[in-house]
Parts: structure tokens; C-alpha cells; sequence
């Protein structure tokens, strides 16, 4: 017979607030969650049976009553190992034309994900994330959205995987709402806790009924009236279990011949008892639809069981939702599977892996009815999971790759390996990293040197130092193949991270000859990449030479195989950063940004906004550095990539050390400095310490700033100035600040020479400051103010604001002591409106001290309050209204309004009491 609806299951399945019995604080906790203004997640837990469904289904009763868009999906235990069961679950209700506002790249992710569409070559993980992520984010603009998931233990990986990635970026306002079976406060799939966190993630234990709650119960639904000791017998058996407690009821209630309650032992048996009472043929029937993820009526045809199903409907073992059938409750799912024995089950998968469509679906069955390595098994399985990687499903790909290695014949080691590299590379997609690792130990246990070992090391090779001599012996062992090549990038990449960048740059060389003599322009174009991005860390001339070449391979060849943070485009935009144009570099990393998002690619999104935390740090855009590094943080927490964190707070304590926050950018740079230099790093640690040396030189700790800077020092050769690093003003600064002058003078012809070879003006400037800076230490203000001239100069082809200003207040001081007042107070008040516009506290009170030992009255800059203004800006952000600050300065009304409106724009803000903290924070600097 074709499925029919059934009534609604007991209490599973019940969603009618009249319904539901002794249920008043959880009913509460769901309206507040719906009705919160800010939007979150609701995890429901509790033992099976106790009715986190009910309220499942009464919350989305609920939200559909106020008008709210609902995305439901109700996985089973079998559909977990089944690629995008519960996505397709999900979206089953989407129009079509909220997917067709999708770009392209993500609707076609979405279409092989569900399985409209075949697969091409590749579809990466992260696509169907971002493309889940533009759905609800469309559908939440449009109304508020409710995504409620039963039985989140049982949702498949890659579905769990894109709902994470899509909640913890959403900015509409959607909500997740779970219901999850477990210990309360125990570990939540998908690692939901520490993803969420942030979203307002909340918890409600869902705890058995009271006896009293059993009785309504008991009376409502069944009609049963029972006696208090039969009563108090049904609530010790079923502990306050409300589906528990209506099997009881439903099975009759039998006494022994003293008079008292007879009870099954377990809830188990009640609900074996029940289904006991079907015709033989409906539970054999219901033995292929338990074992199936989604049994349909043709595949249930094939295997000649459909038509045994309708007393399962008549006795609400069996419903139909959405057009999909289903057990009313989980545990008729068990019982039906634990009743029959292992052989029966193999049977039953047998027969279902013929019936069911999909090369995934059929690979499962098969494993499951093995019974002994079988090499066709493991080829089914090997297929799936390349089916399932062009599907974006990594995590799934990984799975099954797993299955096929434990049912592959052990003698075959080749196959093993095949195996072994490919659930390697799989899983290190995925991020489990831990993973990899014990496939490596396997690996360097069960296989000889060569290739196939040296393909599995590879994988190993994530972007965190420390495992040169994995990929040392990965090159040796893999010899001239393709995995050599790659074991050969990955090498070159440990040897950077560790700052040998000389041996870094022979190695990419050999690589790119390597590659040309394999004839292979793909793996040429990556190699290409990394030998002109390394010449350029190592300061040499002909590295864009080279990433121009690898940029136009890759426009030959449409893309190439590396990640987007490792493409041709980041280096070229590291050059244009470093050489000054921070626009170009803005706008080229913005669309790397872009890029990376849409395909998902979580690290190169996470690398990318390093180097954009640095560009606005230099553009002097610190409030958008602090953001931009306040999300990365977060992101590499989520990543589960440790090494991630300090590269960012480095980053971060350069902002502080800019905006005066001495403390916490020593704090902060200390941090990142020791983390990476534990790992290893002696790249990003370089950040780290410039920020310290700045800190240092702020605070006028010569002896700790001089120290920062040796240590950033030792990691380039001996006279050579780091064209890609920032610190060369500052270490000048700090010799100068120890009396060393003369080392001074001699580092600051050393950046001369550097700046004319490269071209560069802020190591002119910064040559021409430290010329000064030793000159005026020196006594010789007359060449000190000539340097300073000459570097102002040079300033005025650079962008970096801060050190044009710091210039200009250094220009001043000496102006000052030469006597020149009027060019001295000018030059000092450009700097001053400067430094306040940057934000940069520590050097506009420095500024402030200069303009006073000037004396006679300080012109007021773009951004400076003149006398009279001050006054009435402190009258006003004393509580004073405009009419009693015009009584008090003898003004009229008028006047205290215009005036109120420049100090307005020059304070940059727009409220009274965003003027009173304004002025209290001006006064905290002086």
C-alpha cells in the first residue's frame, strides 16, 4: 500500500500545548527564547523518551504562530553515516528561487551536495557552508528564522559541519533550537558548545515528569484512571519517562496473584512487546526500513516490502512527515534493529545496498554486510568517498575511506596506502589534524620508504612549523614524482617559518626546475609562487619576477591547486604593501577575502585577515586592525589551530604599542612572542617583537627596546635590512634613546643604502630620522634639522601616517631648541592634530609637553580645540545647557551653538556625553 499520514505518536510526537503535561518552566524557556531580542541557540537534552521531541515540535509550533519562517530536520541513527541526509532535510521547503540568488559557484555546491547534480572534479568542503550560510541569511531578512534540528546526535557530519559554519557567522536574526539526546552539560556534537559560544548558547535539561505530571498524563491520553499504588508501581518502573509511561499504559497493566502490579523490566521490552503484536511480515518489513537512511516506496518496492507496512501505520510504529517515512520514535528504530540477529542484518543490507540508488548509499551496505575483508567492498567504499569529497563533504569522504581501509584484505599494502594518503588528505580537509598524525604513525610503521609512505607524510604538513624533518624525509622517499613536488613545497614552507630564508629560497628554486623538467605547468605555477614570495622575504630583487610568472600560468590554466592564502595574488598583494600602495594591496587582499569565503577556505580567510590587520595598522586605520583581529582570534579558536592565535595578538600588540596601551601591548606582545618562538616560528614572531620594540621605546626602556630589537635582527644576514618588516625606525630610535650614536649613524647609512636599492621612502625617512635623531643627541641641530627636512621628503611618498607625524614632532623639538618659536610651533601643531586624528595617545602628550615649552599661544591644528572653545566644550559636558554656558561666558545662545558644532566635528563626536568622555579621555593623556 502507498504511505498514508498516521496521527500524530503519543508524546514524540504530540505538539498541542494542551497537550503537554507538567511541562511549565520548559514551555517558559522556550518562549523566552523566541521572544529574546538577541538571537541564539537552545540546546534541548535529555535521556531518550523523556519528550524533548514534544517540545521540539510545540516550539515550532510556536514560532509558526508568530509568522516565522521554520527549517526543519528530523535525522534517524541509520542516516548519520549518509552524506547531506539532514541538509536535504533542511532545505526541503526552500524555494527554488531563494537558492537562485545564490552566486553560481555556491548554488552549484548546493545542488551536488543534495544530490541534483553530479559532482565535478572539485567541489570544496567550505562552499556548502558559505551557500547554507547565503540561504538563511536571505530567508532571515526576510522574517525571523527558526532552524530546530531533533536528534542532532544522529545529524550526518557534513550537514552538521555547514549548519556550525552558517550559525556562527550569521549576523541576521535566525535561531537554532536542538534537541539532543546525552547527559546534561555533557559534550554536544559538532563541538556545537565551543563553536556557538558566542551566539547566546543555551542549555535546557529536559528531566522526567513528577508522579502527579504521570497521572494527567496517564488520564489525558489514554483515559486511564489508575488507583495511587498503581500509580506510584508505572512511575517507579518508567522514572518519570512520559513515553516510557504511556507504553506501560497502552500494554495494559496486569496483576499477579497477590493483587500486585506485574512490570516489564525495561522500556526496551515495552516496546518490543508492541511491536510483538504486528503480523510477522510488518516486522520483517520494518527490519529494511530501519536499516535504511531513507526508505522510500520505490526502494522498499525492490526489496518486496512495501506492502506489508499498514498495520505498522494503524498502530503508530510508522508515520509519514513531509513525505518521508519514518518510526514515530527512535527507540522502535532499536527495537526493531536489536530483534534480529547479525546474520539478518547482513542479509538485510545485502539486499537493500542492490535496492537503493547512489554510489554512497550502496558502498555503506555493502560494508555493513561483510563479513570478512573483501576488496570489492573496499572499492565501493574508495568510490564513494571520491564521490563524496567532489560533493564538498571531506568529514564523509574521510568516514568512508576509514571503512574501506578496515575491510581492505591486509596483505595489500599498496591498497592500504592508496587508501591511507587519501583518508589522510581527507581528514586533514576537514581539520582533523589528530588524525593525520595517527595515519602518519601508522604509516612510518606498516609501509617501506617511498612513495606511497611519502604521499601519506605530506599530508601531514599544515601551516605550523616543526615537521622539516617529516617533510625532509617525505622529499627523500618520494623521489622525482609528483609527490616529491609536493613534499618539496610543503619542506620549503618549514624552512621559511623557521626563518632560514636563504636555504627556503634555494629550495623553491630547485623546485620550480624540478617542476619544469616534469612538464607539469600546474605544480610549476605553485612552485613559481613560493620561490618570487620567498625572494621577496629574503629582501631580493626578482621575486615579483616570478609571482608574475605563476599569475599568469594561473589565468593559462584558470586556477591553481593550492589554497587561496598560498595563490600567487596574497604574495602579490604582500608586495604592493610592502613597496606602499596600501590601496592596491587593500583592494587585492579585500577580493583574496572575498574569495576565500565563498569557497568556504576557513585558514586562507584567517591568514588573509593577518595581513589585513597589518595593512590597516600601516594605513592607520586601528580601530578596524583591532576588529579585523578580534574575529580572527576567534576564528582560530574554531579552527582548532593553535599556532593561529599568536600570529594575531602579535598583530593586535602593535596597535596597542600605536594607540599608547603600553601595558597591554607588552602583555599582549609577550604572549605572542614566547607562543611563537615555542613553535619554532621565527617569521611571525618578527611582528611580535616590533611591536615590543616600539612599546620599549615608547615607555624609554632603551636596554628592553634594543634587546627586541637584536633578537628581530638575528633573524635576517648581518647588514641587510628586511624590506617587508616595519622595526628599522624604531631599533635607530632605540640606539639613539642608549647614546649609541654612532651605531646609530652607522645603521641609518646601512637603511639608506637599502631604501636607494629598492626604492623605498620610508626606509629614506626613517635613515634621514635616525641621521637626525643622533645629530640632535649629539649637539649638531643644524644637520639634525637638515635630516629631518630630508625626511619629511621622503615621507610625502609614503602612507604611513604615524611616522610622517613622528617625524614632523621630532623636526619640532629641534626647531624648539634652535629657537626657530614659529616654525616650531607650527610643525608641532601639525603633528599634534595628526597624532589626536591617529589616536595615537603616547606621542600626542609628547607633542602637548613640546608645544608648552615652546610657549606663547599654540596655533590650533584641524583637530584642536582653540581657548574659548575648551571652555565652553568643559561647560557643557559639565551638565550645563546652551543657555546657561552662554549666561556663564557672557555669549549668546547662537554663538555656544556654533561653537558647540566645531568642537563636534573636531572631536568626532556627536552627543554630550560622547563629548564628556572625550574630554576625559584627552585629560587622562596630558
Amino acid at each position: 500500500m502507498p504511505f498514508a499520514p498516521s496521527p500524530e505518536p503519543d508524546v514524540a510526537g504530540a505538539h498541542a500545548a494542551t497537550d503537554i503535561v507538567g511541562r511549565v518552566p520548559e514551555l517558559a524557556r522556550i518562549d523566552r527564547f523566541l521572544d529574546d531580542a538577541s538571537p541564539g541557540v537552545l540546546v534541548l537534552e535529555g535521556a531518550a523518551g523523556v519528550g524533548k521531541t514534544t517540545l521540539l515540535l510545540e516550539a515550532i509550533e510556536r514560532a509558526s504562530a508568530r509568522k516565522w519562517t521554520v527549517l526543519r530536520s528530523r535525522p534517524a541513527e541509520v542516516e548519520h553515516s549518509f552524506v547531506f541526509a539532514g541538509l536535504r532535510d533542511l532545505l526541503r521547503d526552500i524555494a527554488v528561487d531563494a537558492r537562485d540568488r545564490l552566486p553560481e559557484v555556491q548554488r552549484q555546491a548546493l545542488a551536488v551536495a543534495l544530490a541534483e547534480d553530479e559532482p565535478g572534479p572539485t567541489n570544496e568542503a567550505g562552499v556548502v557552508g558559505v551557500a547554507v550560510l547565503g540561504l538563511l541569511e536571505a530567508l532571515a531578512a526576510e522574517r525571523p528564522l527558526v532552524v530546530a534540528i531533533d536528534d542532532l546526535q544522529w545529524l550526518d557530519e557534513a550537514t552538521g559541519a555547514a549548519v556550525v559554519y552558517a550559525f556562527r557567522r550569521l549576523a541576521e536574526p535566525a535561531r537554532l533550537l536542538v534537541a539532543c539526546r546525552g547527559v546534561a552539560g555533557g559534550p554536544l556534537p559538532f563541538a556545537l558548545q565551543q563553536a556557538l559560544d558566542r551566539r547566546s548558547l543555551a542549555r535546557c535539561e529536559i528531566g522526567p515528569l513528577s508522579e502527579g505530571a504521570v497521572r494527567r498524563l496517564l488520564r489525558l491520553r489514554l483515559g486511564l484512571d489508575l488507583s495511587r499504588r498503581e500509580l506510584h508501581a508505572v512511575y517507579e518502573a518508567c522514572a518519570g519517562n512520559p513515553f516510557f509511561a504511556l507504553e506501560l499504559g497502552r500494554s495494559g497493566l496486569e496483576l499477579d496473584e497477590s493483587g500486585k502490579v506485574l512490570l516489564p523490566r525495561s522500556l526496551q521490552d515495552v516496546v518490543s512487546e508492541r511491536l510483538a503484536a504486528l503480523p510477522a511480515s510488518t516486522r520483517a518489513a520494518l527490519v529494511s526500513v530501519a536499516a535504511l537512511a531513507d526508505p522510500s516506496e520505490d526502494v522498499l518496492a525492490r526489496v518486496g516490502m512495501r506492502s506489508e507496512l499498514g498495520p505498522a501505520f494503524e498502530a503508530d510504529v510508522l508515520e509519514v512527515e513531509n513525505g518521508r517515512l519514518r518510526f514515530t520514535h527512535p527507540l522502535f528504530r532499536s527495537a526493531v534493529w536489536s530483534s534480529v540477529g547479525e546474520e539478518r542484518r547482513r542479509t538485510t543490507h545485502r539486499a537493500l545496498a542492490d535496492a537503493v540508488e547512489g554510489v554512497e548509499a550502496r558502498a555503506v551496505h555493502l560494508a555493513a554486510a561483510a563479513r570478512s575483508p573483501n576488496a570489492e567492498v573496499a572499492d565501493a567504499l574508495e568510490e564513494a568517498a571520491t564521490h563524496a569529497r567532489r560533493r564538498g563533504a571531506p568529514a564523509a569522504a574521510a568516514d568512508l575511506l576509514d571503512r574501506a581501509r578496515a575491510v581492505a584484505p591486509p596483505a595489500e599494502l599498496r591498497r592500504w596506502a592508496r587508501l591511507a594518503e587519501a583518508a589522510a588528505l581527507a581528514h586533514a580537509e576537514a581539520g582533523h589534524f589528530d588524525t593525520v598524525q595517527q595515519l602518519v604513525d601508522e604509516a612510518q610503521e606498516r609501509l617501506p620508504a617511498g612513495r606511497e609512505r611519502a604521499a601519506i607524510l605530506v599530508a601531514a604538513a599544515e601551516m605550523r612549523p616543526g615537521l622539516d624533518d617529516l617533510l625532509r624525509q617525505a622529499v627523500t622517499e618520494a623521489g622525482d614524482t609528483s609527490v616529491g613536488a609536493r613534499a618539496r613545497i610543503g619542506l620549503i614552507i618549514q624552512i621559511a617559518l623557521a626563518g632560514h630564508w636563504g636555504e627556503a629560497v634555494e629550495r623553491a628554486g630547485e623546485a620550480v626546475g624540478f617542476a619544469r623538467r616534469l612538464g607539469d605547468r600546474a605544480l610549476l605555477g605553485v612552485c613559481l609562487t613560493w620561490l618570487g614570495g620567498l625572494e621577496n622575504l629574503d629582501s631580493r630583487l626578482d621575486g615579483d619576477s616570478h609571482v608574475v610568472e605563476a599569475l599568469a600560468i594561473e589565468r593559462e590554466l584558470g586556477r591553481l591547486p593550492t589554497s587561496v592564502y598560498e595563490s600567487p595574488q596574497m604574495w602579490q598583494a604582500g608586495a604592493l604593501m610592502w613597496n606602499g600602495d596600501l590601496s592596491g594591496a587593500r583592494a587585492l587582499l579585500s577580493d583574496r577575502l572575498s574569495v576565500a569565503s565563498e569557497r568556504g577556505d576557513d585558514m586562507s580567510a584567517f591568514q588573509t585577515k593577518r595581513l589585513l590587520i597589518e595593512l590597516e595598522l600601516h594605513s592607520g586605520n586601528w580601530q578596524a586592525a583591532r576588529e579585523i583581529g578580534q574575529v580572527a582570534l576567534d576564528e582560530a579558536e574554531l579552527l582548532g589551530y593553535p599556532y593561529g592565535r599568536p600570529i594575531v595578538l602579535g598583530g593586535l600588540a602593535a596597535v596597542d604599542a600605536c594607540e599608547g596601551h603600553l601595558e597591554r601591548a607588552r602583555a599582549l606582545g609577550t604572549e605572542a612572542a614566547t607562543s611563537l618562538t615555542t613553535f619554532g616560528d621565527r617569521l611571525w614572531s618578527t611582528y611580535a617583537l616590533a611591536a615590543l620594540l616600539l612599546t620599549e621605546v615608547c615607555a624609554g626602556n632603551a636596554e628592553a627596546a634594543l634587546a627586541h630589537a637584536a633578537a628581530i635582527d638575528e633573524r635576517f644576514d648581518e647588514g641587510r635590512e628586511c624590506w617587508w618588516s616595519y622595526h628599522q625606525g624604531d631599533a635607530l630610535e632605540a640606539l639613539v634613546l642608549a647614546g649609541r650614536n654612532e651605531e646609530a649613524l652607522a645603521r641609518a647609512g646601512t637603511l639608506r643604502r637599502a631604501g636607494d636599492e629598492r626604492g623605498l621612502p620610508r626606509f629614506l625617512a626613517w635613515a634621514e630620522r635616525g641621521e637626525g635623531l643622533a645629530l640632535a643627541a649629539q649637539g649638531e641641530l643644524a644637520a639634525a634639522e637638515a635630516a629631518f627636512e630630508r625626511a619629511l621628503e621622503h615621507h610625502g611618498r609614503d602612507p604611513i601616517a604615524l611616522e610622517r607625524a613622528r617625524t614632523m614632532l621630532a623636526h619640532g623639538h629641534v626647531l624648539r631648541r634652535l629657537r626657530h618659536r614659529h616654525a616650531a610651533r607650527a610643525q608641532l601643531g601639525g603633528a599634534l592634530a595628526e597624532l589626536e586624528r591617529l589616536g595615537a595617545r603616547h606621542f600626542a602628550r609628547v607633542a602637548r609637553l613640546e608645544l608648552q615649552h615652546v610657549g606663547g599661544r599654540a596655533p590650533a591644528g584641524e583637530h584642536e580645540l582653540t581657548k574659548a572653545e575648551d571652555r565652553v566644550a568643559r561647560l557643557v559636558a559639565s551638565g550645563l545647557s546652551n543657555k546657561e554656558v552662554a549666561a556663564e561666558l557672557f555669549l549668546a545662545v547662537s554663538t555656544v551653538e556654533a561653537a558647540l558644532t566645531r568642537i563636534y566635528r573636531k572631536l568626532g563626536v556627536r552627543s554630550r556625553s560622547q563629548l564628556a568622555a572625550a574630554l576625559a579621555d584627552r585629560s587622562a593623556v596630558v
